[in-house]
Order: C-alpha cells, then sequence, then structure tokens
C-alpha cells in the first residue's frame, strides 16, 4: 500500500511539474483507420520468413485489437494467460468448475476477453503518400501493447518499445508504398512491480494484441519545429520553452514569437518577439525565456488557472512551424527543514485514490 501511496504521489507530482503535450503545425496528416490486412505469427517465423515482402490475404480493421477483429483462440482451461501467482492458480481450479457447471469458462480475476492471443500479429496497408518538401515522413501509432517493427516497401525503419506513448517512426519516400508492421504483445522484459504489472498483464486493460489509438502519416516539412516543453514560472513572472528544431540552414534571419492568452481567448502578452540569434540554438534545439505580465494569476488547486502558450518560429515573415500549450503559473518547491512541499509558496498536500482502473460503463 505505501509503494502505491509514492507512485501516486510521483504521478502528481508530475502533474503539476510538467505542462501538457503540446501540439504543432504541419502538413494534413493522413488517416490510416479502416481496413488493414493482417496475419497471425504464433511461432514467431515472420521475420526469418520475411513476411514484410509477402501480401497478406486476411482482412481486419484498425484501429482495433485481434478479439475485436475476431482472431485469436477462445478462453478455456488451457488459455496460457501471463499471468502469474495466486490469481492464475485460483482461476485454474474455480475456472474448470464454473465450466463443468456452465458449459462456459468464467474468469472471475479479471475481464473475459473471449478470444485470447499473445504474440505477433503482422498488419500491412498499401498506402498513398503526399508530396512531401522534405522527402520524409512520419508515422504515428497510438495505444500499441506494446512492441513494433515496421517497414516501408520492404526496409527496416526502426523498432519501438512502449506501453503508453505512441510509437513513431519517420522515413524516406515517394509515391504508393506496402506499409508492414509487426506487433508483439508478449512478455518481451520482465515488468514484475505487482507480479505482473498492470500495464502488461491479463488484469484490468488485459493483453489485448492491435493498435486502437490513432494511426496516420504526414509529410514533413523542410524545417522541423518539435514539442515544446514549457517551464512557466509564477514567481518570477516568466516563461521558459525548449523546442527541438532542425532543418533550419539560415538561423540569423529567423525570429522567434510569444503570444500568452487567458481561458477566454483574450490576449494577455502579445507578439513577444526576439530573435533566433538571442536564444539559446544549438542542435538539440532553442530554448528562450520570455517575461509575462504581473497580473498573471496563479495555478492551484483551489484556482486552477490556465493559459494558453503558443510560439511561433519565422522567417522573412513566413511561418516555419508552432507550437502551443496549455499552461499554469506555479513554483513548486522543496521546503527540507520541515519535511513538506510548497507549492506557490504554501504548503501541498497531496491527495489521491486508487480505482484498480474500474470504471463502469
Amino acid at each position: 500500500m505505501l509503494y502505491m501511496k509514492k507512485i501516486q504521489i510521483n504521478r502528481l507530482l508530475l502533474f503539476i511539474s510538467f505542462a501538457w503535450l503540446s501540439s504543432c503545425i504541419g502538413s494534413e496528416a493522413i488517416d490510416l483507420s479502416g481496413e488493414w490486412k493482417v496475419r497471425l505469427d504464433p511461432k514467431a517465423e515472420g521475420v526469418t520468413q520475411e513476411w514484410w515482402s509477402q501480401p497478406f490475404k486476411e482482412i481486419c480493421r484498425l484501429p482495433g485489437s485481434l478479439a475485436e477483429n475476431g482472431l485469436g483462440d477462445p478462453v478455456g482451461p488451457e488459455t496460457p494467460w501471463v499471468t502469474t501467482g495466486q490469481h492464475l492458480e485460483a482461476l485454474k481450479k474455480n475456472g474448470k468448475e464454473f465450466l463443468d457447471l456452465t458449459g462456459k469458462y468464467y474468469t472471475f480475476a479479471w475481464m473475459n476477453p473471449g478470444l485470447y492471443y499473445v504474440g505477433q500479429a503482422w498488419f500491412q496497408k498499401e498506402v498513398e503518400l503526399p508530396k512531401s518538401p522534405s522527402g520524409k515522413y512520419r508515422l504515428s501509432l497510438e495505444r500499441v501493447l506494446w512492441r513494433t517493427t515496421v517497414w516501408v516497401n520492404g526496409k527496416n525503419i526502426g523498432k519501438r518499445t512502449t506501453l503508453f506513448t505512441p510509437h513513431i517512426y519517420e522515413f524516406e519516400a515517394e509515391g504508393k508504398v506496402i506499409v508492414t508492421i509487426c506487433n508483439d504483445n508478449s512478455r518481451i522484459k520482465d515488468i514484475s512491480i505487482g507480479n505482473p504489472a498492470h500495464g502488461l498483464s491479463d488484469m484490468t486493460q488485459g493483453m489485448w494484441n492491435g493498435i486502437i489509438g490513432r494511426i496516420a502519416i504526414e509529410a514533413l516539412p523542410v524545417v522541423i519545429l518539435g514539442e515544446g516543453r514549457w517551464e512557466p514560472r509564477f514567481g518570477a513572472r516568466e516563461v521558459a520553452v525548449s523546442v527541438p528544431l532542425r532543418g533550419l540552414t539560415d538561423p540569423q534571419s529567423a525570429q522567434v514569437d510569444f503570444n500568452l492568452k487567458d481561458s477566454s481567448g483574450k490576449n494577455v502578452l502579445s507578439n513577444s518577439s526576439l530573435p533566433l540569434s538571442q536564444c539559446q540554438f544549438d542542435e538539440k534545439g532553442l530554448r528562450a525565456t520570455f517575461s509575462v505580465p504581473k497580473t498573471i494569476e496563479p495555478w492551484d488547486e483551489f484556482t486552477p488557472t490556465l493559459y494558453h502558450a503558443e510560439l511561433t518560429l519565422k522567417q522573412n515573415g513566413v511561418i516555419l512551424g508552432r507550437t502551443t500549450q496549455r499552461i499554469g503559473f506555479r513554483d513548486l518547491e522543496k521546503d527540507i527543514k520541515n519535511k513538506r512541499l510548497l507549492l506557490n509558496n504554501k504548503p501541498l498536500f497531496v491527495r489521491s485514490t486508487t480505482d484498480s482502473a474500474i470504471f463502469p460503463q
């Protein structure tokens, strides 16, 4: 219980300490949702047999899980659950009892997925790429469990292993391409918090396979302004922002504009500009700090005042990129002497609940 409370506190502190995910200007993304071809690979032989070079026949729909598409093995006494320990032992005993009484296998310790598949599953789709000024594209796969490997026209463009963040790939191509994705939801790595962790177990979300979030490809511009990391500081009345930037060949002629609006859309600070030469700028990107009016209101749990911040990169009057963010001005500090946290120079009391991912429909 103490361990779980520490996790909850850390999560809340991260929420308070960092800003929300930003959005960037760019070309319109191609939505890849809809019909895909699929091929299950329970023996993990697709890589050695070069499945990326072979056409698939069976059809599925993404976003979606394999179970939603009617793929997988029926749940029963021999289902190879990844969960171990007392929950599995109780399931093996009581599940068979319910099977004998009702003819239906009953999973009482977690949701019954109906169909179950843990292993590699391959997805394939032909895509017509739009023209790209840079010749480069970005593929985004949201809500994937949890390792993907991607090929474009038979060329491997990388591998990603993450549970809770989008799988992002960049590649060069043109015209019509064949995108092939191998997704592996097996326990490639041992994450045994709670034996196993709920993010990778049959409990709570389950061990589904598929891509259940946004799937898109976008053409990348020559100059790429990435997602900003914003640090609003109430006491100093300023905002520091760090943004990845690449592809800019003439930084001396570029400038950065900063705008700040309140929740009603009223300008609080308009077009505060800096030449890029006056910012910190290197191969990692740009970093700049902007002062804000003294009338800025602080953020806390009782007055959660938020502002809309916008950073725009221009060159000779042309917009090269833009990143936006909802931010709240606050100062989070440690009071070591009194063993407490201070938010805007006031004691912070952290409270939270555990719902174990149980949400009624």
